[in-house]
C-alpha cells in the first residue's frame, strides 16, 4: 500500500471515530446501538492495517495519523466507559428503589424479563 493509501485509511478511520464520539456525547440506549455498529466498522477497518502499517511507519504524515487515531480510540474508551458508569449508577439506583437492598448494602439486582416483540 502507498503511504498516502494508508494515511487516507487511517484518516477515515478516525473521521469514523470522531462520528461514534459525538454519538457517544448523548448516551442514549439508542445512540448507543448506533454507535455500536460505527465502531464495530472502524474496529474491523483498523485490524485490517496489521499487514500496511509496518510499511507505513516510515512516512512521516501516516505516522502522525496514527497517533491522531490512537487519540481518537481513547477518546471514544472514555465515552463508552462514561456511559457504562452512567447507566450501571441508574441500575442501581432502580434496584434500589424495586427492591431494595441486599444484606450487604448493595442495591438489589434488577431484575429483567425477557420479551419479544413480533411485528408483521
Amino acid at each position: 500500500m502507498l503511504p498516502a493509501e494508508a494515511t487516507e485509511r487511517l484518516a477515515a478511520a478516525r473521521s469514523e471515530l470522531g462520528r461514534a464520539c459525538d454519538m457517544l456525547v448523548s448516551p442514549s440506549p439508542e445512540m448507543l446501538d448506533r454507535c455500536s455498529a460505527v465502531l464495530a466498522q472502524v474496529a474491523g477497518e483498523l485490524a485490517g492495517t496489521a499487514d500496511w502499517l509496518p510499511q507505513a511507519r516510515a512516512n512521516p504524515l501516516a505516522l502522525a495519523e496514527a497517533c491522531r487515531v490512537r487519540g481518537a480510540v481513547m477518546r471514544a474508551r472514555k465515552l463508552l466507559q462514561n456511559a457504562s458508569d452512567y447507566h450501571l449508577h441508574w441500575t442501581q439506583i432502580l434496584g434500589a428503589m424495586s427492591a431494595g437492598y441486599t444484606a450487604q448494602g448493595a442495591a438489589a439486582p434488577v431484575v429483567h424479563r425477557s420479551r419479544v416483540c413480533l411485528r408483521g
